[in-house]
């Protein structure tokens, strides 16, 4: 379940423009009872780390950048238009309703562990910080499909930088939102006295 969680949003790297490439690890297995914090905020800090460093060498890449898109070709800029408006979108959307399926399932599993007695508290607050880290992703994503202009010519270096890190940011956010939700279940598990956990996605419509 976890790796799945992983790959599905590893799988961002993969399907949007360079600019939005990385890669993302997941833990396979829980930690210790007694470490069990420790080692959840540390990886949690890691992360954190991981996408500022990187966010930062990537804003310098874009503002670097703006040189080259001035003067693209129209083909080029017309590919970046295309890219921008279809296919970033189409490819996120599908990874975040996936990772919404999950979400759902764990709110469930919470909800069942509730009625048994048990304290949810933390694993409602990772699953909360996961949904709204989501809605946030979801919303840049529309933003740039629905913020382009009819054509590329309108698009000026800073636009086209304004969309780059918009893309970056949501792909962040979606890192995040994974950790948040990997989180949950890791505290189940915890609750569950260590034991893995199969949480069965709900099937779309």
């Amino acid at each position: 379940m976890k790796k799945r969680i992983g790959l599905l949003v590893a799988s961002v790297a993969l399907i949007v423009p360079p600019w939005a490439w990385a890669d993302v690890s997941v833990p396979t297995s829980s930690p210790s009872v007694d470490s069990f914090h420790t080692n959840m905020y540390a990886a949690r800090q890691t992360l954190l780390s991981d996408i500022a460093s990187s966010y930062a060498a990537f804003t310098a890449e874009t503002s670097a950048g703006k040189s080259v898109w001035s003067k693209a070709s129209a083909a080029d800029k017309q590919s970046f238009y295309d890219t921008a408006k279809n296919v970033v979108p189409a490819k996120f959307y599908t990874i975040i309703s996936e990772l919404g399926s999950y979400q759902s399932a764990v709110s469930d599993m919470i909800d069942a562990m509730k009625k048994s007695g048990k304290n949810m508290i933390e694993a409602q607050g990772a699953l909360s910080a996961s949904s709204k880290l989501l809605s946030q992703a979801r919303a840049k994503i529309e933003n740039i499909k629905f913020g382009l202009p009819a054509d590329p010519s309108p698009i000026t270096p800073d636009f086209w930088a304004a969309i780059r890190l918009s893309a970056r940011e949501a792909r962040d956010e979606l890192k995040e939102s994974r950790e948040d939700l990997h989180e949950a279940i890791l505290i189940i598990e915890n609750l569950n006295g260590g034991a893995d956990v199969s949480v069965p996605v709900r099937q779309s419509k």
